[in-house]
């Protein structure tokens, strides 16, 4: 015979179950978003390195074409001719 607390004690351990499960549930969607988020990241360092290396190659092409055209004027403007 099931006394009163053996049956609320059954009740509130599937209660728990229950939670416990939707617990794992939520878990593996957080590792999945997590997973996602990660592979995002990685994407955006990658394209920041990329990037790095196209400034560095686009200031030294406008410091040379500065200083090419800055050259270029010098000797125009102090032609002797």
């Amino acid at each position: 015979m099931h006394t009163p607390l053996d049956q609320e004690n059954a009740r509130s351990l599937a209660v728990l179950e229950t939670e416990m499960k939707h617990m794992k549930a939520a878990m593996e969607d957080l590792k999945f978003s997590n997973q996602r988020q990660d592979s995002k990241l990685d994407a955006v360092l990658q394209t920041m390195h990329e990037a790095r290396g196209s400034w560095r190659t686009l200031l030294l092409m406008g410091g040379a074409a500065g200083s090419i055209g800055g050259l270029v004027t010098w000797l125009f403007s102090n032609w002797k001719g």
